[in-house]
């Protein structure tokens, strides 16, 4: 397991707003879905819309407040330019909205919005590397975020050239730079939960013991995939990206198969059903490609955003927003009065009602693209958005819990 200091954690008042715009983005998603006409297709623009809400909005928002804290804890060094976050959550909230707005009403927004998204994630990975420096080549983890750093910015500037075709009439082919745009982002969210799984599983599953390898040898395998992808070779590409994805869950089984604790919490329940969404939606995007089914692609693609994303990063904000709050507001107190367990400031009940909507909803959904059923997408859609209601509710709920210090102030 690997170790890691808490002592250069940024104030929690910097990191709450990216949790909580996370999802509100995640709940204006499902409500504009509500909107796009069906059957859903790739090249919709208010489904294209829909897809930029979602994964930078939601997605990119929540991962970019927990990299705050996890990074400096993790290299052991506080953030060199900590304001950074403030500027970039800004910038971020402006070219997110931009972005849907181009899509969806005027095309003309969508080069300055990916000018602020660039700029915004230039200023994220410019704190990371200049605060990392050499333990990017130490830490797995660390080297695997700056790899998805890089990733991100290339499948950004691919996205900005696009924006400038469709919004700024320049000679640009747009349908030609598609596939590896969203390769490339791709790449950068994998390598993202490969260098996160690695620091957060065995934390808080309590494993040790592991064979780290099949992680490491993933990460490798998936930047040779992307790279060759990215140069043009995408059917010699393709293979080490799937291979990658089957290391990476191998390795994920490794670490629960070495677990101490054995409680099926929240948590627990959330990276099982990421983990299952990950190997259906890799089973499904090869079922779609051998029988070039452009449909259950879609599928595939909505489960690995819904399904293993989603689940992946609701999962840990139930685990990494009670530790924030109380190694800010608690520890403090230890040895002077009675603080809480981590395990109290969870709204555990509120907390499976939202899973429970929100796995039904990502089931109805999927199955309602693959079979190009409205009415399974409406349920799945009405379904989220409960969901997403709780997630929310609950987010608020355990950054405002106080209960002790309160007392003592």
């Amino acid at each position: 397991m690997v170790s890691i200091s808490t002592a250069f954690a940024p104030p929690l008042r910097l990191i709450a707003p990216f949790f909580i715009a996370g999802a509100l983005f995640y709940l204006m998603s499902i409500v504009a879905l509500a909107a796009v006409a069906l059957p859903l297709h790739w090249l919709d623009l208010r489904w294209v819309g829909v897809v930029h809400l979602y994964l930078v909005g939601f997605v990119m928002m929540s991962i970019v407040g927990a990299l705050a804290q996890l990074i400096p804890v993790l290299i052991e060094r506080e953030h060199c330019c900590v304001a950074l976050y403030g500027a970039a959550f800004v910038l971020m909230v402006l070219g997110i909205l931009g972005l849907f707005g181009g899509f969806w009403y005027e095309a003309a927004l969508l080069p300055y919005s990916g000018l602020l998204l660039i700029v915004a994630f230039g200023l994220i990975a410019f704190d990371l590397l200049i605060s990392a420096k050499k333990s990017l080549l130490k830490h797995f983890s660390a080297g695997a975020i700056g790899w998805m750093s890089l990733l991100l910015l290339v499948g950004s500037i691919i996205g900005f050239v696009m924006a400038l075709g469709l919004g700024a009439g320049a000679d640009v082919a747009v349908m030609e730079l598609i596939d590896t745009h969203i390769v490339v982002l791709f790449g950068a969210l994998l390598a993202l939960a490969y260098g996160v799984a690695q620091v957060l599983l065995p934390m808080f599953a309590l494993a040790h013991g592991f064979d780290a390898h099949p992680n490491r040898t993933a990460l490798r395998t998936l930047i040779v995939g992307v790279g060759l992808y990215a140069l043009g070779a995408a059917a010699v590409g393709l293979g080490p990206i799937l291979c990658s994805v089957g290391l990476h869950l191998y390795q994920a089984g490794l670490m629960y198969a070495k677990r101490i604790r054995k409680e099926r919490d929240i948590w627990f329940a959330s990276l099982l059903f990421a983990y299952a969404a990950l190997a259906l939606s890799l089973l499904g995007a090869l079922w779609g490609l051998l029988l070039a089914d452009a449909q259950l692609l879609l599928a595939a693609s909505v489960l690995f955003g819904l399904g293993f994303l989603g689940f992946l990063i609701s999962g840990h904000l139930y685990k990494i927003i009670p530790f924030l709050v109380w190694f800010e507001r608690f520890s403090p107190l230890v040895g002077k009065q009675k603080v809480p367990m981590l395990h109290e400031m969870v709204p555990h009940r509120a907390a499976w009602f939202g899973f429970g909507y929100a796995s039904i909803g990502t089931v109805l959904l999927v199955l309602g693209v693959a079979l190009g059923s409205e009415a399974l997408i409406f349920g799945g859609v009405s379904a989220l958005f409960v969901g997403g209601l709780f997630l929310l509710s609950n987010l608020v709920w355990m950054l405002r819990f106080n209960k002790g210090a309160e007392d003592a102030g």
